[in-house]
């Protein structure tokens, strides 16, 4: 259901300091979908267990 909405609504993430990703909290669960908007697609970086230190695709995010 996550990407799905992301898949509707593409700037519903937060920015990060990278160019073009964006960061996903997904409610109610301990998950991060870090994803990247292209011109006519989204691709999905990481899903990443939030109770871990450091996500891989972004490093030290906030």
């Amino acid at each position: 259901m996550a990407v799905e909405s992301i898949s509707r609504h593409p700037e519903i993430g937060t920015g990060t300091r990278l160019p073009y990703v964006r960061r996903f909290v997904v409610s109610g669960t301990p998950y991060v979908v870090y994803y990247k908007l292209g011109s006519s697609r989204i691709e999905i970086l990481e899903v990443f267990d939030g109770r871990r230190a450091v996500p891989r695709t972004i490093g030290d995010e906030d």
